[in-house]
């Protein structure tokens, strides 16, 4: 998720629809970032791919 204020917003949502969802889960704000940003932003993207690979690989693996 991006730290930017739009962004922000978006949590209060996502948070709402997730309490259902799996315990093992995890939220890692990219700090700069807004939503677009985390489409094509090259230095955003490295940041969000370098926390979500190590997450899916270990629950994936299983």
């Amino acid at each position: 998720m991006g730290g930017l204020i739009g962004t922000a917003i978006m949590l209060s949502a996502t948070a709402s629809r997730t309490r259902a969802a799996s315990t093992d889960k995890s939220l890692h704000v990219v700090e700069g970032a807004n939503h677009m940003d985390l489409y094509d932003g090259e230095k955003y993207v490295a940041e969000a791919v370098s926390v979500l690979a190590p997450f899916f690989t270990a629950r994936l693996s299983a």
